[in-house]
């Protein structure tokens, strides 16, 4: 009875951990099924009828055509696909290029109002995009580029998240650390 006890706070996160991973794991053997195998597991779901839906982990014919026909079959996929690899390196070009020295300035140095200024980071980090959208759209539209990626990128690019996140992480470096390195370069 005791060990079942001890093991008991060890049991809930295992359960809650296979409840979480379950979908996916289905999900995954679903995804090399074929499609005459998935309508007939879920035919009671697809077309109404009577019994109960069943899924299998492995399935009984895999095939590898659901990938062929997204990779191979469909050209549009690609397009996505590069569309958001652009905006995604675009956004974090522009959060390295503007976050990190504005990190490294609310972090290391002293400036006139820096702890006002740095509450206005929070500020606008907490405001609900429907708050600052119309802003955002009239900017871009000022600047013609509505209906181009970098109406995607700018706005992300400039985000105070990214600020706030390194310059607690810059504050959390020891001023010991910044010297050694400073004399041993």
């Amino acid at each position: 009875m005791r060990k079942i006890r001890q093991s008991l706070p060890l049991l809930l996160p295992l359960v809650l951990s296979a409840a979480g991973w379950l979908p996916i794991v289905f999900l995954v053997g679903g995804s090399f099924m074929g499609e005459a195998e998935l309508t007939a597991s879920l035919a009671p779901v697809l077309s109404g009828g009577e019994g109960f839906a069943r899924w299998d982990l492995i399935p009984l014919y895999p095939t590898l055509r659901p990938y062929v026909e997204l990779l191979l079959d469909s050209p549009g996929f690609f397009v996505m696909f590069w569309n958001s690899v652009k905006i995604t390196l675009g956004t974090l070009a522009g959060q390295l290029l503007v976050g990190v020295p504005a990190a490294w300035g609310f972090a290391r140095h002293e400036f006139p109002c820096k702890n006002l200024l740095f509450t206005l980071y929070i500020v606008l980090m907490l405001m609900p995009f429907q708050v600052t959208m119309i802003g955002q759209y009239l900017s871009l539209d000022a600047l013609r580029l509505m209906d181009t990626r970098w109406a995607i990128i700018l706005p992300a690019a400039f985000s105070t998240l990214p600020v706030f996140i390194m310059a607690r992480f810059f504050e959390a470096i020891p001023g010991s650390v910044l010297e050694a390195a400073r004399i041993d370069g």
